[in-house]
């Protein structure tokens, strides 16, 4: 009888053993509690300066002799972006004499270099659209992604303004500014999330002000309108609360005063700055050039990450888009430089069931809210069972040492 019971103890500790990892109990069911599903992306942002025929001249010709054409697909490859949010691509648009412009979007989606990219929000999706009723809609802010990494669930635009739908009306009095949006489904995860990109508007004074310049006070009110416009419009778009990046020229910086489109975006709580947050800078800087070699010039340019479930910054980076030539000579692929950051989203893990259901009897695995493990109730039954097993073991062997067990 004293073997049976030291036999049986020791299988009472195995079963007990196995019974706490089922109930998540230990160091792995703990490691695996502390995170959800993480993916990493590498995300741009980058005015490429649209087209008109007065800047088709050195340092920033579209094609000879600075191949501004060429120069923004090899910064895009170069980076390798995951996605960007691209502001002032410009399509073709008829001159007065009826000759046509070049078309910026057509050049990028032509590039061997751009092969592994798709773009989104064009003007094929009527996404292109005009500062001023006079000029022809030949404006667009498309989000470029790689295929290969991503898949496109929906996507869109809007006009930053009380009536965001409406593309035949100014924004806030002032000539129209458009943000873009596109909801991704990752490859690898299947996870989805949103990307929105935006352009707020320079200090070309309203609509009835034929271009001129307004008090700085004027127009950091106007740019703080737009942004909060966008922010609203953000919140309506993404109401499953995905994780969400925001790119764009946001024609401010963080410190901008007296007030800050860019500081508004954070001051929301709805996103994180990832300069600010970066773990790591790898390259500091302005990102509006003003087409002259040296930095003297801030950040107006931001790439902004969805703060709802703790993203992480990796490292963030200034792009040059200045090419010098061996005797000095200048080639601007844009008045600004690009921005570059690493990030990895999270999304989180299914809630965990009813502990009084599990308790019950259940026998659907479940996962929990934090981690993945099974369910306590499941890890519960299984102690049960496991017991019932040991005492069933225990009446056998007595059964057998006083002969009532017949064969």
């Amino acid at each position: 009888m004293a073997e049976i019971c030291r036999r049986c103890a020791v299988l009472v500790v195995v079963v007990a053993i196995v019974a706490a990892g089922s109930l998540g109990w230990g160091p792995a069911a703990r490691a695996e509690d502390e995170g959800g599903v993480g993916e990493d992306i590498k995300v741009g942002s980058f005015n490429i300066l649209t087209y008109r025929d007065k800047n088709n001249a050195s340092p920033t010709s579209w094609h000879e002799p600075d191949n501004r054409s060429k120069m923004i697909p090899e910064i895009i490859k170069d980076n390798d972006w995951d996605v960007v949010g691209l502001q002032e691509v410009g399509t073709a648009f008829a001159r007065d004499d009826g000759s046509m412009t070049p078309s910026q979007i057509e050049d990028l989606r032509d590039s061997a270099d751009l092969s592994a990219y798709d773009f989104a929000a064009t003007d094929r999706e009527g996404c292109n659209f005009s500062l001023w009723d006079a000029k022809p809609k030949n404006w667009t802010q498309p989000i470029a992604y790689r295929r290969d990494k991503f898949e496109p669930v929906a996507q869109g635009c809007f006009v930053m303004s009380e009536t965001p739908n409406d593309f035949s009306a100014s924004s806030f009095g002032w000539p129209r500014n458009v943000a873009s949006w596109l909801r991704l489904r990752s490859r690898a995860t299947g996870e989805e999330l949103y990307m929105f990109n935006a352009h707020v508007a320079a200090n070309i004074g309203p609509m009835d002000g034929d271009g001129k310049k307004v008090s700085q006070k004027v127009y950091r009110n106007h740019q703080v309108d737009q942004a909060k416009a966008l922010l609203s419009q953000i919140r309506s778009i993404n109401t499953e609360r995905l994780p969400m990046i925001l790119t764009g020229d946001f024609n401010s910086t963080l410190k901008t005063t007296p007030v800050s489109a860019a500081k508004t975006i954070v001051d929301s709580g709805m996103f994180v700055d990832a300069y600010s947050s970066a773990e790591t800078v790898l390259a500091d800087g302005g990102t509006w050039n003003g087409l002259a070699e040296g930095d003297k010039h801030d950040k107006i340019d931001h790439i902004f990450v969805g703060d709802e479930i703790a993203p992480t910054i990796s490292s963030y980076a200034v792009v040059p888009t200045m090419r010098k030539d061996a005797d000095g000579t200048l080639h601007f692929a844009s008045d600004h430089n690009a921005v570059s950051a690493q990030v990895v989203l999270r999304w989180p893990q299914p809630s965990a069931p009813d502990p009084q259901e599990a308790n019950q009897g259940s026998a659907v695995v479940a996962f929990s809210g934090a981690a993945g493990g099974y369910a306590r109730g499941l890890g519960a039954i299984s102690l049960i069972g496991a017991l019932a097993v040991v005492a069933q073991i225990l009446f056998v062997r007595k059964s057998v040492k006083k002969g009532r067990h017949q064969r």
